[in-house]
């Protein structure tokens, strides 16, 4: 049996940690391509330059500091998962139940901006050559798996909060 540090991670902290990593780096890309459309697009039917409407300013504003935020509870949540397991350390059944509900928000989030980018990016986001088409499929695709439905383990860890038992079963 082997017994190193990332073995001792319990599954589902592990699965959660790293499916949430492509999803952030989808949302951070997607920002970068998008804050660099926008530099040059000029809106349909009013020929308005986007960067110069404040209306377009201030959601790339906000989408950006729900970013530098969700990245770093992501980063955090990371930091002391190692940090707990490699000082010989176990993740307690509170802990784990908090890491999949605070990763299942944050996949939540992160659908969230990168549709929100895409609506900014306009319909030439859609072309088939366009990478902002291909990151909104999948984070669509990843942000809805099974693993961060947010009714199950938010009642997960709404349950612990409230000091009541876990389901038979629940996995986490």
């Amino acid at each position: 049996m082997n017994t190193g540090p990332l073995w001792r991670i319990p599954l589902l902290s592990f699965m959660a940690t790293g499916a949430v990593g492509p999803l952030v780096g989808a949302a951070e890309a997607m920002f970068d391509i998008v804050s660099e459309t926008l530099r040059n697009k000029v809106r349909a039917y009013s020929s308005n330059q986007a960067q110069l409407q404040m209306s377009t300013r201030v959601r790339l504003a906000q989408i950006a500091l729900r970013l530098k935020t969700l990245v770093a509870y992501y980063e955090n949540t990371t930091i002391n998962i190692e940090e707990t397991i490699y000082s010989g350390g176990q993740l307690d059944r509170l802990t784990r139940v908090e890491i999949r509900a605070g990763l299942s928000q944050v996949a939540a989030e992160m659908h969230k901006i990168v549709n929100e980018l895409a609506k900014e990016a306009g319909s030439r986001g859609t072309y088939l050559a366009s990478p902002v088409q291909r990151f909104q499929r999948d984070v669509n695709a990843l942000a809805t798996h099974a693993l961060f439905d947010m009714d199950q383990t938010g009642d997960l860890y709404g349950r612990l909060l409230l000091g009541m038992e876990l389901p038979e079963g629940a996995m986490v």
